[in-house]
This record gives C-alpha cells, sequence and structure tokens, in this order.
C-alpha cells in the first residue's frame, strides 16, 4: 500500500470542515435577511473565529506547497491560540462577551504603551494616537458589560491554562516559536529537503489536532444558532 502524502489527514479533515462552513455561512445570510434586527455579535463573533481558523489552515497548506517553514509554523501557532479562544467564547455567553469586548482592552493597552513613550513618537503618530483615544471616551465604556478601565487584555496562556491546558499550551507554542523566528535551529533546518519535509509532516499533524479541538464545536452552535429565530 502507498504511503499518504505529507498531510493527507489534515487536508481531508479540511475539506470536510470548509464543506460543512461554506454551507452554515448560506444559512447565517438567509437568517441575518429575514431578522436584520437581532443583535448579531455572538453570531458574528463565532463566525469570524471559525474563518479565521480555516483560514490559518488554508495558509499551512500554502507554505507547504511554497516550502516556507517560517509560514507555516506561523499559521499552526496562529491555530494555537484560536482554538484556545474558541473554546472559551464557547464556556458561556460571560466568556464570549469577555473576549468580544476584548478589543477595547488591546487598544487601550496598546495606547498607554505608546503614551509612555510618546517622545519618541513622530507627529503623525501622536495624531493617530489622539484620534483612536478619542474612540475610547466615556460613552464607549459604558456599553460594555464585561470590561472596565482597569481592565487589561486577555492573555491567550492564562486562559488556556484556566480551561486545563496550560502545560500543553506552553510546550507546543515554544516549538512553534523555534520555526516562526530565524534562529539557528530553524535555519540550518532549511538545508536539508528531507528534515523540512518532516517539519512539515509535524505541522500537518498538530493543526490536524487544533482543527478538532474547536472548531466542530465552533460550527455545531453556529448551525444551533441558525435554526433558531
Amino acid at each position: 500500500m502507498p504511503t499518504p502524502p505529507v498531510g493527507f489527514e489534515f487536508h481531508s479533515k479540511f475539506s470536510q470542515v470548509n464543506e460543512q462552513y461554506g454551507q452554515i455561512c448560506k444559512a447565517i445570510r438567509k437568517k441575518l435577511t429575514e431578522y436584520p434586527e437581532v443583535d448579531t455579535w455572538y453570531l458574528k463573533l463565532l463566525m469570524v473565529l471559525a474563518t479565521e481558523i480555516l483560514s490559518n489552515c488554508r495558509e499551512l497548506s500554502k507554505a507547504h506547497t511554497e516550502d516556507t517553514i517560517s509560514r507555516g509554523a506561523w499559521a499552526t501557532r496562529n491555530l494555537l491560540e484560536l482554538q484556545v479562544w474558541g473554546r472559551y467564547v464557547l464556556r458561556s455567553m460571560e466568556d464570549a462577551r469577555r473576549f468580544y469586548e476584548d478589543a477595547i482592552c488591546d487598544v487601550d493597552t496598546l495606547l498607554k504603551s505608546f503614551e509612555k513613550s510618546s517622545g519618541l513618537a513622530a507627529d503623525d503618530a501622536k495624531q493617530a494616537i489622539q484620534r483612536s483615544r478619542e474612540m475610547l471616551n466615556p460613552d464607549t465604556w459604558d456599553l460594555l458589560e464585561q470590561v472596565t478601565q482597569e481592565d487589561t487584555y486577555l492573555s491567550v496562556a492564562k486562559i488556556a491554562q484556566d480551561l486545563g491546558d496550560g502545560a500543553g499550551f506552553g510546550v507546543l507554542n515554544r516549538f512553534l516559536s523555534k520555526l516562526v523566528h530565524p534562529t539557528s535551529f530553524y535555519l540550518q533546518s532549511r538545508l536539508n529537503k528531507y528534515t523540512t519535509e518532516n517539519w512539515f509532516a509535524a505541522l500537518f499533524d498538530v493543526a490536524a489536532g487544533l482543527m478538532d479541538a474547536a472548531l466542530p464545536t465552533l460550527l455545531a452552535k453556529l448551525r444551533e444558532l441558525t435554526e433558531t429565530s
């Protein structure tokens, strides 16, 4: 029996879930047309997570075609974080809302770091900071349900630990970092085509497991939301 090509299991899983998601998206578009007044923040949050997971799966496949390990490792590392966020937002509506509002924390934390080094910022950068700061006016904060001005952005590593997978997340994150960055380990791996294929085989195996960790449940929840009025 011939040996399956590198990434065979990964590509088989991806084809199945990608087709399922396409069908779900059609149902979602129909629902939004029929019920335009529905508050869709939760639906859209799950959609963007599913879309990003599938997008990074495509990125990994393209990286293999172009023989770029670092690109494939970046995609796999993104999948590692995305499956944590997917499991987190599916845990409860409160967690989903906290992640949804975390975008404000991301921006606010970034602006605060810019403000600390404002002497190094160019005038146009300062103007950009000011415009962004105006977006975070008191009215914006008053609309938030889970986040206050004292909160900082969520740590994906801490969330992974809270979900019971802190050790596994840390090991995979360190492994993928060695391939993402131009380390001596990564650069010398590029010298051997056989080694490169072995790394891609490992990335595909990891990515297949990461897909299974959150995507099927995300798709099931999206399907459920489209079937309820």
